[in-house]
């Protein structure tokens, strides 16, 4: 029988064709199989190469074929790189190999040609790369077949690459540069998407803020990691078809179909799972791939899979990461549209007034001075706090986290013990589970104008009969004084001078009209450095709207210790020296506001501002049941005076004392920090001149401090809260986002740039019906057997699963 190939088939002398083939190196041919053939070889020139271009292209290597009888089980390929001759030897048949379906000699449908027609071709694995002679290098060692050992030591010489390398490389593919644009592509929109996106959303519920980051993210991410698969999966394509390769030359026979639907199927090749078994296979199973094994392919596959694995891991986490450069911050925003009723420490109990009635006779003796707290116990008082109303500065006390606990208290309990430190203590505040809110309830709050003395030479009355000092206030002070609050003179401030306010048997001084004089506020010689006479109005708070205070302030120093002050009048004794007189007239009113209440569980409450000028929260808001809004049973819903004057009277002259505290100890008529801030100036030495605006806030400040809190006892009132609702912002990490950005490029890049050819120069693969159907393989089905079209799938897998494939042998 006769073989075609690029030496002449001789028949021996038993009459079985023995096969011959001449590899053209050089100039000359030379024969390398069989080596001890029997039969006369002789030398044929190259045959004419068509005008068509060859539709192999030369320079991808060598690679080898089988050829035998027409033994059973054994494949012929035909290698030819040029058109057969048009007289060719007839003197044996052709026969076809086995295909995917069977064996030739058994196929019925693969027919025995008598000779091979002209001009075709019969192209195989092997030979579509063996190239013209001058472009191939050949090292010729003898051996018998493929897969022995005298067939794995022939040394081959891989060729250079057949399309141009950016890195001159006879190892590497030519990348795909159409993946690598659209990776950068990719990498430079995805980093302007996350950055313009992610550093734009406010406001935002934290719900939604989760959500558009995940969709920003997930999408960029997804598109990348798509990117970085599809570069990568080319290097474990290579990696899966060279084990095949080092499989079929080790006479191995190839890999199994099972193995292969293993990492092709089973195991996504974009995924690194199919890395990893292809590694621990490439470690523990096959035997074709040790080094040892396979001389003819030196380089290090196991690198490639490596790499592989590392990029398809860094694809699994490139959402994940985008999600930590894109920083979500949510905060508690108040929100002033849903609310509901609750209770709040915001009033005077019945039993707080009681106790305040027994302390009354105590804050009346002036001799004793008293306070209700201790100096270093009045660390523990809210501080004083100012907001503007109609042009007007609005002094109040700050709310106590105890007001907002259940079972809390003001310090207006008047037992010298409640509201002690819990102010302050953070283990008293609500559970770090509790939603902050915004509360609104009714307050008390003061506001204060102050006048200086008309004509002091005259209105201040020094050293009477009595030894107390006088300042006569005129009737059109006061009317000037409620006149700027827009307020009627009281009708106690109407009614015609009485000497009952002067002391012992005083009388006016001739030069005093008293028919001008609303009152006269007495004031002992007893060395201070500032009095302060109060007189209430308005029956103390009887009407319910809060309580009305006219407050006198006479300020008395020695003018030795004031150099720069400035004193409408003086008085000079041997005792005292040379003293400096002023007097300012005020009005203090304290009238109940609507203010919010930031309750946030970070701290303490914080006062946000005043809402309204109202004694209550009932029916007050403009969102929600206004008009049907009925108050809690048995809360109080308004917030009045009525009924609270002896808690008002303690209250007041525990401010007084508290100030009055503030005078010199071993000397008279001293300065001291309170009286300086009466002026302008500052320091020991710094009293300059009384100035009513200073006066009106240095007394509001003192009284919203020692004052207002004591008007807050027990008592519950109805107030509004506005639970906070949680809202978010973004913010982009510009230089890890550069960083990210960069590590993904380069990586595409390089997965790209460093993909590694197949042994023995065969051309790429990949895992495509195509690629599979120029596989070769045994243990198939016939295709004239219609059977196994019927079988289930697990069925298939175990009756071919075991069919070995081969690429290249």
């Amino acid at each position: 029988m006769s073989h075609w190939a690029y030496g002449r088939v001789e028949t021996t002398d038993d009459g079985d064709a023995e096969p011959s083939r001449e590899y053209l190196s050089g100039d000359s041919p030379q024969t390398v199989w069989p080596p001890q053939s029997t039969s006369t070889l002789r030398p044929l020139p190259m045959p004419p190469r068509p005008a068509a271009a060859d539709p192999f292209p030369p320079g991808r290597g060598l690679s080898f074929y089988r050829s035998s009888s027409h033994n059973p089980g054994h494949s012929i390929d035909f290698s030819t790189t040029s058109s057969i001759p048009d007289t060719p030897d007839t003197s044996g048949a052709v026969e076809h190999g086995p295909s995917a379906y069977g064996d030739a000699n058994s196929d019925p449908e693969a027919p025995l040609l008598q000779s091979p027609p002209p001009n075709i071709e019969y192209p195989t694995a092997s030979s579509r790369h063996i190239s013209q002679a001058s472009q191939m290098t050949y090292v010729q060692e003898e051996y018998e077949r493929p897969g022995s050992s005298e067939f794995d030591n022939t040394k081959l010489v891989d060729p250079p690459p057949r399309r141009a390398h950016p890195i001159p490389s006879r190892r590497h593919e030519r990348p795909a540069y159409d993946l690598l644009f659209t990776h950068a592509l990719y990498c430079f929109g995805g980093f302007v998407v996350v950055y313009l996106g992610g550093a734009n959303l406010h406001g935002l519920p934290i719900f939604w803020a989760r959500a558009v980051v995940s969709m920003l993210c997930g999408g960029v991410g997804y598109l990348l990691s798509i990117s970085l698969l599809f570069i990568i999966r080319r290097s474990l394509e290579a990696a899966i078809w060279a084990t095949v390769v080092h499989e079929s030359m080790q006479g191995n026979k190839g890999v199994t179909l099972r193995d292969l639907s293993q990492l092709t199927y089973k195991l996504d090749p974009r995924y690194s799972w199919a890395g990893w078994l292809l590694l621990y296979r490439r470690m523990r199973k096959y035997t074709g791939v040790k080094r040892q094994n396979r001389q003819y392919d030196t380089r290090y596959w196991s690198i490639y899979i490596l790499g592989f694995i590392m990029v398809a891991l860094m694809t699994e986490i490139l959402t994940f990461t985008l999600e930590r450069i894109v920083v979500i911050n949510t905060a508690e925003m108040h929100q002033f549209h849903k609310w509901t009723q609750t209770s709040v420490i915001g009033d005077l109990s019945p039993a707080d007034d009681s106790r305040a009635a027994a302390n009354r006779v105590t804050f009346q003796n002036a001799a004793l001075s008293w306070t209700l707290k201790s100096v270093a116990a009045s660390l523990d008082l809210p501080q004083a706090i100012t907001f503007p109303w109609n042009n007007d500065p609005i002094y109040f006390s700050e709310a106590l986290a105890s007001q907002l606990l259940p079972n809390g208290t003001g310090f207006g309990t008047f037992d010298n013990s409640a509201g002690l430190g819990m102010g302050a203590n953070p283990e008293n505040l609500a559970s770090d589970k509790t939603t902050g809110a915004v509360l609104k309830w009714p307050r008390w709050g003061l506001r204060t104008k102050c006048t200086s003395l008309p004509d002091p030479q005259t209105n201040i009355v020094m050293a009477a009969p009595s030894s107390f000092d006088y300042a006569y206030v005129p009737r059109s002070v006061m009317s000037s004084l409620f006149g700027a609050f827009s307020l009627p003179v009281p009708q106690e401030l109407n009614q015609p001078f009485s000497p009952s306010t002067l002391m012992g048997n005083d009388v006016p001084p001739a030069a005093i009209d008293t028919n001008n004089i609303a009152f006269a506020a007495p004031f002992a010689t007893d060395g201070v450095g500032f009095s302060i006479s109060s007189m209430p109005l308005l029956n103390t708070g009887a009407d319910g709207s809060g309580w009305v205070q006219v407050e006198t302030v006479m300020v008395r120093l020695n003018t030795s210790l004031t150099p720069i002050g400035v004193f409408p009048a003086h008085r000079n004794t041997p005792q005292t020296g040379n003293l400096g007189y002023d007097v300012a007239v005020c009005i203090e009113i304290v009238e109940p506001y609507v203010l919010s209440v930031s309750n946030d569980t970070s701290g303490t409450p914080r006062t946000m501002g005043i809402m309204s000028k109202m004694n209550t929260v009932l029916g007050n808001e403009t969102t929600g049941a206004k008009g049907d809004e009925k108050p809690l049973a048995g809360l109080t819903s308004v917030l009045n005076s009525m009924g609270k004057a002896d808690a008002w009277i303690a209250a007041h002259a525990n401010s007084r004392n508290v100030m009055l505290k503030d005078n010199g100890r071993d000397a008279k008529y001293v300065p001291s920090p309170t009286v300086v801030s009466f002026t302008s100036g500052s320091g020991p030495s710094g009293y300059t001149q009384l100035d009513p605006a200073y006066v009106a806030s240095t007394l509001g400040e003192a009284d919203a401090s020692n004052l207002l809190p004591y008007l807050v006892g027990s008592g519950l009132i109805l107030a509004h809260e506005f639970p906070n609702t949680s809202t978010a912002w973004t913010e982009v990490h510009l230089e890890f986002l550069v960083l990210f950005t960069a590590v993904v490029l380069v990586a595409g890049i390089l997965a790209g740039v460093f993909v590694p050819t197949l042994p023995l120069g065969l051309p790429r693969r990949d895992l495509s019906p195509v690629t599979l159907a120029t596989l070769r393989a045994d243990g198939l089905p016939w295709r004239t057997d219609p059977g196994w079209e019927d079988e289930e799938l697990v069925e298939l897998d175990e009756r071919f699963g075991g069919a070995k494939l081969r690429l290249g042998v």
